[in-house]
Formats: C-alpha cells, sequence, structure tokens
C-alpha cells in the first residue's frame, strides 16, 4: 500500500497573501471556482486554522523574541491572517532597526503544499482516525527546528478527479502559510536553506506524523529517487508538456478563427445597415434588416467574449508550459549531483582491496538499504496522478473545442442565408431603381409630346375597369 508524504515549498512576497488566502481558503483564482474542486457531495471536508503569535514578554526586546506561542483559531477571515502577518513584519522591522540593517527583504512568506497517499489516507480515514493531527504536529516541528512561524494552515479533501474506469481519487493535501523569519537567527529562512535543509524537511514530514501514529514515510530524497525515475519521470513530463503544448495550438488556431469569424460578424452588419438606409423605417425590408443586425451584433459579442475566454486560457496554458519546461529542466540539472551522490554511496558501502577489487562492506545493511529505496518510492505516484488530471481536464477544454466548432458550423449556415438575402434585398433595389429609372423617362417623354393628361385619362380609365373587374 502507498504511504508517502511529500513536501513542497516556494517562498512569495508580501502581495501575495490574499492571492494565497483566496486559493486555500476562499477555494478561488481571480475571483472564479478552481477549476480542479470535486461536486460538493465527493469532498470529504476541509478545515482551515489560524495562529495568532503572542510574544511574552520577559525581559529586553530579544529576549521576547524568543518566548513565541501561537494561539490556535478556527478564524477563516482574511484579516485575522493579515493582522498576524503584519505583527511579524513589524517585530522583523523593528529587529532591523534596533541594529541598523536595512531591510533587503523581497520574500516574505513561505507556502508550503505537503501530500499525502490518497490510499494510506482513507485507510486511516475510514477508522475514524484524524489525520490533520500529522499535519499540526508538523508545524509544530517546523518551529522548533527551524525556527518557522506558521500564520495559518489549510487541510483540503475537495480536489480530485475521476478516472478512465469512473473510480473517483480525492487529491488529500495541505498548505502552510509561513513567516520567511527566524527571529533567533535574525535572518530570512528560505534564502538561506541549503540542499540538505530541503532534503530534512522531507525526513522531518515522516517523523511529525508517525510521532502521532501514522504510518506515512518520505519520498526518497532528489538524489536517490533521480538515479530510478529520471528517465519514466522525463518522460511523464515530456508527455505533459506536450499534450499542453498540443492544446495550446489548438486553442490558438480556435482563437484565430473566431476573431475571423467575429470580424466577418462586424462587416455584415455594417453592410446591412448601410442597406437599410435606403428603405423607409416603416417598410418591412427596413424591419427585417433591423432584426438582422440585431442578431448579427449579439452573435458577435457572443464570439467576442469567447475569443477573450480562450486568450485567457492560452495565457495559463503557456505558463504551464513554462513551468513544466523548467521543472524538465531541473532534471537534467540534478543528473550530475546523482552521479555524484551514488559515487559517495557506494564509496561509503564498499572496501578497495590490495588486488583493486572492491568488496562490500556490510552485504545485510547494503540489501536492506536497497530494499528500504524501492519500497520507499513514491515520487511517481504523484506524477501520474497529476498526468491523469491533466489528461481529463484536456478532455474536458477538447469537448469545449468540439461543442464551438459545431456552433460555428451553424452560425456559418445563418451566415449563408443572409448572404442570400442580401442578394435578394439587392436584387429587388435594383430592380426598384431601374423601375424608377423607367418611369422618370416616361414622364419626360409624355411632357415633351404633350401627352400627359392622355395618360391621366388612361390610367383613370384603366382603374376603374380593375375595380369592375375584380367585383
Amino acid at each position: 500500500m502507498s504511504n508517502f508524504v511529500q513536501v513542497n515549498v516556494i517562498s512569495h512576497s508580501e502581495n501575495a497573501l490574499s492571492s494565497c488566502y483566496e486559493h486555500n481558503v476562499e477555494r478561488l483564482k481571480d475571483g472564479e471556482d478552481l477549476p480542479h474542486l470535486l461536486d460538493e457531495s465527493n469532498c470529504l471536508g476541509n478545515e482551515t486554522i489560524t495562529f495568532s503569535h503572542i510574544v511574552v514578554s520577559c525581559g529586553t526586546f530579544e529576549e521576547n523574541l524568543r518566548n513565541f506561542y501561537a494561539q490556535r483559531t478556527k478564524s477563516n477571515n482574511y484579516q485575522d491572517l493579515k493582522s498576524n502577518f503584519d505583527y511579524l513584519e513589524s517585530l522583523r522591522l523593528q529587529q532591523l532597526k534596533n541594529e541598523n540593517r536595512e531591510d533587503y527583504q523581497t520574500k516574505h512568506l513561505i507556502e508550503f503544499e505537503i501530500g499525502i497517499s490518497e490510499e494510506k489516507a482513507k485507510e486511516y480515514l475510514s477508522n475514524g482516525i484524524d489525520i490533520n493531527e500529522g499535519f499540526k504536529q508538523y508545524i509544530n516541528d517546523l518551529k522548533a527546528k527551524f525556527g518557522m512561524n506558521t500564520l495559518q494552515m489549510s487541510i483540503h479533501r475537495d480536489e480530485g478527479y475521476i478516472d478512465k474506469d469512473n473510480i473517483l481519487h480525492h487529491n488529500i493535501h495541505a498548505h502552510f502559510l509561513v513567516h520567511n523569519y527566524n527571529f533567533e537567527t535574525k535572518k530570512a529562512i528560505l534564502s538561506n536553506f541549503r540542499k540538505k535543509d530541503y532534503r530534512q524537511l522531507q525526513t522531518l514530514a515522516q517523523k511529525s506524523f508517525n510521532q502521532v501514529g501514522l504510518d506515512f514515510k518520505r519520498g526518497l530524497s532528489k538524489f536517490q529517487t533521480k538515479l530510478n525515475h529520471q528517465k519514466r519521470n522525463d518522460f511523464i513530463l515530456h508527455k505533459q508538456n506536450q499534450e499542453l503544448k498540443t492544446l495550446q495550438k489548438d486553442l490558438l488556431q480556435k482563437n484565430k478563427e473566431i476573431k475571423e469569424l467575429y470580424t466577418l460578424l462586424n462587416s455584415q452588419k455594417n453592410q446591412l445597415k448601410e442597406l437599410r438606409l435606403q428603405f423607409e423605417k416603416d417598410s418591412n425590408i427596413y424591419k427585417m434588416l433591423s432584426l438582422n443586425i440585431k442578431n448579427l451584433s449579439l452573435e458577435e459579442q457572443t464570439k467576442r467574449e469567447e475569443f477573450r475566454q480562450l486568450d485567457s486560457k492560452i495565457k495559463d496554458l503557456k505558463n504551464q508550459v513554462q513551468r513544466e519546461e523548467q521543472i524538465i529542466q531541473d532534471d537534467l540539472d540534478y543528473a550530475n549531483e546523482i552521479k555524484s551522490y551514488f559515487k559517495t554511496y557506494l564509496k561509503e558501502n564498499t572496501t578497495k582491496s590490495k588486488d583493486n577489487k572492491y568488496y562490500i562492506n556490510n552485504i545485510n545493511e547494503f540489501y536492506k538499504s536497497l530494499v528500504d529505496n524501492f519500497y520507499n518510492i513514491s515520487n511517481l505516484d504523484l506524477k501520474l496522478e497529476k498526468l491523469e488530471k491533466l489528461k481529463n481536464e484536456n478532455s474536458i477544454l477538447k469537448s469545449h473545442l468540439e461543442k464551438s466548432k459545431l456552433d460555428n458550423q451553424q452560425l456559418n449556415e445563418h451566415l449563408k442565408k443572409l448572404d442570400l438575402v442580401n442578394l435578394k434585398i439587392k436584387d429587388l433595389i435594383d430592380s426598384k431603381n431601374t423601375l424608377e429609372e423607367e418611369n422618370y423617362n416616361l414622364k419626360i417623354y409624355l411632357r415633351d409630346k404633350n401627352l400627359e393628361e392622355d395618360y391621366q385619362t388612361y390610367t383613370r380609365n384603366l382603374n376603374s375597369y380593375n375595380m369592375e373587374f375584380e367585383r
């Protein structure tokens, strides 16, 4: 059974506090629902805890800063989060001021994402065991080991996907927002981290969960994991990247078609407006043209809005492609480090004899280490889960594209019919102009021949005859 726990960290400026809150607590992005949320009926329940940090007054300013305690609240209020962040920032700035130091820090927040194995998490949940205790213990241990003051913890059980076999999967994880400053070392935390510190974050996560009786194991360090999964992870990431690029290309082509379409609609609308000027407002043709102009305007607005939405999706995909490419590049950068790691590993576990042969020092320990490595592998599970989620999102987008293509076909048929109507109207106008010209020529001829009175008599008699005929 898979039972991994994995930690990812990223730093933010203070301006990102509201967007982190929007994602982690309100479950929104730019005011809209997150695309990967499950239906409410499939959610397992979220939890948010906001920490209010209090300094115990027991001596000098510096002595007080070493005596923090955190008060937990169930508050989901942004102002509580902001007030606590501002309070810690004021203490940091005061510490700098007391030492006549300039403030050069640009990253004020650390965001943790701690993912745990769905299979193991659901086993605990089905037995009524609170897995949230592992996350809470991790917060305490981060404070003890790295001096991290957590501002807010959000545990998410409302994300996931349905696979091709119609099986529901949950992506159970937590987000921590942490103040990026250690008051004891008087330094920013993350910018002073080394590779071994990042590895210790993974190890500490396992210890925290184990400490409260939850059997989760850290994924292997990047040094270890990369050797066994370098090619497979690169293949998965490459496949993700290619799917994103293909989808981006499709969307760009679709956006081009939509732009051409609403440009055509605008042109048709303007042509009808010019045509309408030649008719009286109370005529049936004028009313018909006005109705068509209105319909074209609505179609144009719809297509413009569709263009804007697709344009936004294209920008998001472009950013995602860049992120995936960066991950692939990071994998390649680690190749040399992996070689170095295994060189050290073999050196520590083998001894060179006088005959230039290498012998394993302790075969049992060497074998146990290799077995543990294979059993603890977990990073691939997350990659496969993300790939499956990406495929589902791509299929949804592609279905929208297919529907949009059908709508465009119907719209093109409508435009063809409008073109036929326009041709008929133009023929009518041409006929009208021809008749008016012939009528004018007739009047000139009658006037020149002094036949106007005879013509009027003829038309009166003709009208009388027609009336008699109709009776």
